[in-house]
């Protein structure tokens, strides 16, 4: 398959696990034409089906899907050849008009298709990839133990996630070795790059807990102006406790008893130890980190937009990315873009086994995952109150900030999640509920998942001990493999048994288990799966 970008669509399938990929040639490269005097230049599509959890289901071909992928084929076939020049190419992406325009008219498939290019556009030398003295000829050479300020361990993000499908996780080869000194492999810490689906729907869901907690401060600190005396107030967000405070009359917070987030009480879902609040953010260090691409925004919170070409790597080229940044190798468009892109992707699905017989312990062990504790973590669904995604670059100074809004009912592609109405008490009336299967907190999870070193934010939000970690969210856990936070774990039965500190009594519980119990509470977890995807070549 290209290394630069395939379609995706959605097949429906009963199937487990299953993953259904189409192969579909246009003009020489069709393949299977047939003699009956059908167009031999129309696509012809090969369906493969593979089921990695063993479940027998059937696939229902799902026109729309097809088409849908073949219209992503197509349309990265057309910018090929209309724009061979790759420079050219490349900013057309980056347009801050074109976004905004695509935008505007509600045009957000056009925005996905132009989010979908970037994502897998492979940078080179010509477009800043790299850092430091570029080597006489040829590309720069691979630094897969990254030093504080990243290596260069892909060309495009499409590279390292694609395991499960297009916008899936990392591999193992691929694990990044982050803030090491550059050469030692038993430096740093290692990372494994997770899938990025339903990042949109993470995004409004951590956005509203940080509402909530801040609003509970302010709440909480009024108290105490009123009542003249030391006031602690509980910290509650979508029914996740993140501890208590206590306001002092004269305006001082005891801030010792906040737990699972840092102390300015923002909630950052993004990162394996909760890194980045928001996607431009998590987008500009990663352009940044692994492919050595310093974007406009990312040199406006690094205080650095008036020095030419700060990472010394001879690429300057701030008119082709019609901004007034002085040593920015990306624009702030192409951040806000690529985190639209983010935004748009579908959520994760639940896939039940077809097969009565596993059906029946595929449910025993979804109430097997409460018996044993897992969900007091890893929360089944938290309840989204709005829809609207708003993502915005930082501004320069010279320019207006940019930013992109969007509701996630009317542009996120497929699968969305669905308002539907709860038992009583289930769910909060009129919120849709994100079957997230995480707290979007972080946990002490022991000495033998812990990281040599603590964490430090990089947007002023203090330090993450060496064994707290986010909970990662379990949605799409069927076609991540291998687990964890650094891929140590090839199974889930591996990874359950590596949990300890908050973690030890549920993993004790799963100990207890017998054989058949601990296998179909596995079971339950192998479906939580992903949309089928459709690949167009």
């Amino acid at each position: 398959m290209s290394s630069t970008r395939s379609g995706l669509a959605r097949l429906r399938s009963s199937g487990t696990g299953a993953l259904v990929v189409a192969v579909v040639g246009l003009g020489a490269g069709v393949v299977g034409a047939d003699d009956d005097g059908a167009d031999d230049d129309a696509p012809v599509v090969l369906v493969r089906r593979t089921n990695p959890a063993g479940v027998v289901g059937d696939v229902v071909d799902d026109d729309g899907a097809l088409a849908e992928a073949i219209a992503l084929f197509q349309h990265e076939r057309a910018t090929t050849i209309l724009q061979s020049d790759t420079s050219e190419r490349f900013e057309e992406l980056a347009r801050p008009e074109q976004l905004l325009l695509e935008q505007a008219d509600g045009r957000w498939f056009d925005l996905f298709l132009d989010g979908d290019d970037a994502f897998s556009f492979s940078f080179d030398r010509a477009f800043g990839a790299g850092r430091g003295p570029a080597p006489d000829v040829g590309p720069y050479p691979p630094r897969p133990v990254h030093d504080d300020d990243g290596g260069l361990d892909g060309t495009s993000c499409r590279s390292c996630h694609f395991v499960g499908g297009p916008d899936g996780a990392g591999t193992t080869p691929g694990r990044a070795r982050l803030r090491g000194d550059g050469h030692t492999t038993t430096s740093g810490v290692v990372r494994d790059a997770p899938h990025v689906m339903g990042l949109g729907a993470t995004a409004r869901l951590a956005a509203e807990m940080t509402d909530e907690l801040q609003a509970a401060l302010a709440a909480c600190e009024h108290t105490a102006q009123t009542t003249a005396v030391d006031v602690a107030c509980p910290l509650v967000a979508k029914g996740v406790s993140f501890g208590a405070l206590v306001a002092r009359p004269g305006g001082g917070v005891d801030r010792r008893g906040v737990d699972g987030v840092s102390s300015d009480l923002v909630v950052r879902p993004f990162g394996q130890k909760g890194r980045h609040a928001d996607l431009v953010a998590l987008v500009d260090e990663a352009l940044q980190v692994h492919h050595g691409v310093q974007t406009a925004s990312s040199l406006v919170r690094a205080g650095t937009v008036d020095v030419d070409d700060p990472d010394e790597d001879g690429v300057v080229a701030p008119s082709l990315w019609r901004d007034g940044t002085a040593g920015a190798e990306a624009s702030a468009a192409q951040s806000v873009l690529l985190a639209g892109y983010l935004a748009l992707l579908g959520t994760p699905e639940v896939h039940p086994p077809a097969a009565p017989d596993l059906l029946l312990r595929w449910s025993h062990g979804r109430t097997l995952l409460d018996a044993v504790g897992c969900t007091l973590c890893h929360v089944e669904s938290l309840p989204m109150q709005s829809d609207v995604v708003t993502l915005a670059a930082p501004a320069d100074g010279v320019d207006e900030p940019l930013s992109l809004s969007l509701s996630l009912s009317s542009a996120q592609r497929a699968p969305q999640a669905v308002r539907v109405d709860f038992a009583p008490g289930s769910s909060p009336p009129g919120t849709t509920p994100i079957f997230l299967y995480s707290d979007l907190k972080r946990h002490e999870m022991g000495a033998a998942l812990a990281d040599d070193v603590d964490e430090t934010l990089p947007d002023g939000g203090g330090a993450v001990t060496a064994g707290q970690w986010l909970t990662r969210p379990l949605w799409g856990v069927a076609d991540t493999a291998p687990y964890l936070h650094d891929g140590r774990a090839a199974t889930l039965h591996d990874a359950i048994v590596l949990h300890g500190g908050e973690a030890a009594g549920s993993r004790d519980a799963y100990l207890l288990l017998d054989d058949d119990d601990r296998a179909s509470l596995r079971l339950f977890l192998l479906s939580l799966s992903r949309q089928h995807t459709v690949l167009v070549e």
